[in-house]
């Protein structure tokens, strides 16, 4: 299967990830509240942690060691036997860990820690990775979206009062486990399965363990905040928190996905010594998501009073102070991720973003054990700013002798300006009518076309290289017709 295949079913699943939440949730909010939304983040935050341990480092591990001899099937089932070997003894002692917490420290909470125990049994069955290194994306995606589906139409079956808040995280979590039972009655294809503690290989261990560092420090500055909150405020607070992270979220997938597409690019000139081309590249990248960032963040604010409690009920009026807080991180997580994908990565520097991602996670957890039990969730918003804000400065700062970022970040207030002329729309459009539903589309439609239009003044006549690279890339997405004689026809 070729290389476009593979990115067409990835992306596929991905949208789906971003679609599926936005299909749930108006659901979900209304019928569990912030109470029961708040209960599964919790629960979800520790148990996934917990159950990391279980996995350590085999997803990128294991995809490597089964990319390298994928034409070897002995080879293959070796590796396999060795890793999964492992892995199950990993999970034994995760899953005592686990029970033992239930029973002593889960307090009000412990039969919504009980439908979460799948999650910690996908985590040891996991064998996506065995699919990634044969080049079979098609084959997981399919099985998780198919599975994904199933799970909306059953929340939507069995979900139905406040009551239910534990049937919902029991299905959730069962979802998980479903998808790699599935996958496992593919395996025989691909490999001969042998499980037994002989195979656990000292010769793995070392590798393993120094890829779960950068995943677990990644997880821990992701959840930390809800796991704190739950802790030192209560679970409602979490739910407020949740749904508004996950609109942030949602939004950064969108700008990582042009990090993404530009990387591979950048790695070739960074290689090749193209320091110029590289430059040129980033510099239409960085213009493009700034647009995109500061007109998401400017749109949060100016919508927040209005989509809040159209999209996720009135019991959530609470997030709207909290969405217009936290509406900034769109930006910095934007220009973090853009850093990243196209400075670090393509360079391999690892132990630069390593360094920033670990500062970023302690700067976190220092400012939000200080701010949330005055500050509750908004006491988690600023940490998680400023400890964005730290990364996206380290990470400047390692890359600023060879590129001159900075420069580039300074444009950001010009953006910064024009964005700001989307709530003068937004705050005329609250006097024209009280109907949620119109306000959020009009707010959406005027905001956007006005700073949209006047973001095209400002590129093409400041910014008239950027403007032309940009508008040349767009070009290229158009199909050109043929004629006969197989020359281009303009017509």
């Amino acid at each position: 299967m070729n290389v476009f295949k593979n990115f067409l079913y990835n992306a596929g699943y991905q949208l789906l990830i971003i679609v599926v939440p936005f299909i749930l949730s108006p659901y979900v909010s209304r019928v569990i509240g912030p109470e029961g939304v708040g209960t599964y983040s919790y629960t979800y935050s520790i148990t996934a942690l917990t159950a990391l341990f279980a996995n350590l480092g085999v997803l990128k591990y294991g995809n490597r060691e089964i990319a390298g001899c994928r034409d070897n099937r002995e080879k293959c089932s070796r590796i396999f036997a060795e890793l999964m070997s492992m892995k199950i003894a990993c999970g034994i002692v995760v899953a005592a860990c686990f029970l033992l917490y239930i029973r002593f420290f889960a307090g009000e909470y412990r039969t919504a820690f009980l439908m979460q125990i799948p999650v910690i049994l996908s985590y040891v069955a996991d064998v996506s990775w065995v699919f990634w290194g044969m080049q079979e994306f098609r084959k997981t995606a399919l099985v998780s979206s198919a599975v994904k589906l199933l799970s909306v139409v059953f929340v939507f079956v069995f979900v139905r009062t406040g009551n239910d808040t534990e049937i919902y995280i029991l299905i959730l979590a069962s979802s998980m486990l479903l998808v790699q039972l599935i996958l496992w009655a593919f395996l025989p294809r691909y490999i001969d399965i042998r499980l037994s503690l002989r195979f656990l290989a000292n010769r793995h261990w070392k590798s393993m363990v120094l890829l779960f560092f950068p995943v677990l420090a990644r997880y821990l500055y992701i959840t930390m905040d809800k796991i704190m909150i739950g802790r030192m405020v209560g679970i409602t607070e979490v739910g407020y928190y949740e749904n508004v992270q996950s609109i942030t979220t949602t939004l950064v997938h969108v700008l990582t996905a042009l990090g993404d597409v530009i990387m591979p690019q950048m790695t070739l000139y960074f290689g090749k010594k193209k320091k110029e081309e590289a430059e040129r590249l980033f510099a239409a990248a960085f213009h493009l998501s700034t647009f995109l960032a500061v007109g998401m963040m400017f749109g949060l604010i100016g919508v927040a009073d209005s989509f809040v409690p159209w999209f996720y009920g009135e019991k959530f009026t609470a997030s709207v102070p909290l969405l217009m807080t936290v509406a900034p991180l769109v930006l910095l997580t934007g220009y973090s991720d853009l850093i990243r994908n196209v400075f670090l990565l393509p360079q391999y520097k690892d132990r630069e973003y390593m360094i920033a991602l670990a500062a970023g996670a302690g700067a976190n957890f220092l400012i939000n054990f200080a701010l949330i039990p005055r500050m509750k969730s908004t006491g988690a918003v600023i940490g998680t700013l400023a400890a964005e804000f730290l990364v996206l400065a380290i990470q400047t700062a390692f890359v600023q002798r060879e590129f001159r970022v900075i420069r580039y970040l300074r444009k950001t207030v010009v953006y910064c300006i024009l964005g700001a002329l989307i709530l003068i729309p937004c705050r005329g459009i609250r006097e024209i009518t009280e109907n949620l539903t119109a306000r959020v589309i009009l707010d959406v439609a005027a905001g956007g076309m006005l700073y949209s239009g006047c973001v095209f003044l400002y590129l093409r006549q400041f910014e008239k290289t950027v403007f032309a690279t940009i508008s040349s890339q767009m070009l290229r997405m158009i199909p050109c017709r043929t004629g006969r004689d197989g020359r281009k026809d303009d017509r």
